[in-house]
């Protein structure tokens, strides 16, 4: 795990290094696109998937970038033939307008359609807040969800 953190911060600096280099303009330190309005800052959003929908909690709250984060997925409304979910859900954490490296958050079920797991968020040197976590559902389909986190 130590090692997955140095790699991303590694991978972050350079990010940040580049973007200084490309004197590209200071980007704006709250997001102005949320999760069909909703804010995971506040409690839990829900966004469509397949025939049901896909419901993403992150805590503690309010969301803090180098914290022990937990992850929690309740999957709603979905048919599935046979088992309900031979292949667990996962979530890749990332910016929607930068690539922070691979950041993925395994989850394992806790009661049937209920996934948690727990990850980390990295600082960004730029100190853009807006981050994407995108839900996988083998055989189901992906959702992303975008929330900002405190530095």
């Amino acid at each position: 795990m130590m090692q997955r953190i140095l790699i991303l911060l590694a991978c972050l600096a350079a990010a940040g290094f580049l973007i200084r280099l490309s004197g590209a303009p200071p980007h704006s330190t709250q997001s102005t696109r949320a999760s069909g309005g909703c804010d995971l800052n506040h409690g839990p959003c829900t966004q469509p998937l397949a025939e049901g929908s896909a419901v993403l909690e992150i805590t503690p709250r309010p969301i803090r970038a180098m914290v022990d984060l937990r992850f929690r997925l309740r999957l709603e409304g979905l048919k599935r033939a046979g088992a309900p979910y031979p292949d667990p859900p996962f979530i890749d954490l990332d910016m929607p307008d930068m690539f922070m490296g691979y950041n993925r958050v395994y989850l394992s079920a806790e009661d049937p359609g209920i996934f948690s797991g727990s990850g980390v968020i990295v600082r960004c040197p730029s100190g853009i807040p807006t981050w994407k976590a995108m839900v996988t559902v083998p055989g189901t389909g992906e959702v992303t969800f975008v929330f900002d986190v405190q530095y």
